[in-house]
């Protein structure tokens, strides 16, 4: 009974993933299709220009949950504080994905809401902390960043280039921490690098 139950489970997992692929397909298809009617677009670069089509598509809807839910909570600007430090250092880092967008969507979510509770309950981050943490991001920046994916290979040059950025990105933010004193948003900043550190370790 309980490898029946297991198996339905699965099942009907399985069955959920597959509804909501489809459905994000069809509208970047859909959104796809309509631009290569005014261009003349190869298969090659339809491909990529709907997997951009994709990932524009997923983050906007994470996003715009995200922000609903930080103005139903109260706190909209750490929150953007937060999304913000956390996409200018994984533009250039890059980052693990859940296959299942549903799951990364919840994840991301729970993430980023815990992450602003846990920076205003903790008290302002010291400098001698901060510089802590700081080493041990840079650790792992040097170590891992960028990211490639099945989807998205990275050349040799074109991972030293965006390990660099991603160095000097989370360097100035740091120093803009640093500077601001020690309050909240030091703290959301500090966490912000922090968690993108997180997302490029090969435990994700």
């Amino acid at each position: 009974d309980k490898r029946l139950i297991k198996d339905r489970k699965s099942i009907m997992m399985t069955l959920d993933k597959t509804i909501q692929e489809k459905k994000e397909m069809s509208i970047s298809k859909w959104i796809s299709d309509k631009i290569c009617s005014y261009c003349n677009v190869d298969k090659k670069n339809y491909q990529k220009m709907k997997y951009g089509i994709d990932i524009i598509y997923i983050n906007i809807s994470k996003t715009a949950v995200l922000i609903i839910l930080s103005v139903i909570l109260g706190i909209v600007k750490e929150t953007l504080l937060l999304l913000s430090v956390f996409t200018c250092v994984r533009l250039s880092g890059f980052g693990y994905h859940s296959n299942n967008t549903i799951k990364c969507t919840v994840i991301g979510i729970i993430g980023f809401i815990s992450s602003v509770y846990m920076a205003i309950m903790l008290k302002p981050i010291n400098i001698i902390a901060g510089m802590v943490v700081y080493l041990i991001c840079l650790i792992i920046f040097l170590r891992y960043a960028p990211i490639e994916t099945m989807k998205r290979p990275i050349g040799n040059s074109r991972k030293k280039f965006f390990k660099k950025i991603t160095v000097i990105t989370a360097t100035c933010l740091f120093i803009v921490a640093f500077c601001i004193g020690e309050n909240v948003y030091r703290n959301i900043i500090i966490i912000g690098i922090s968690l993108e550190a997180v997302m490029i370790l090969p435990i994700m």
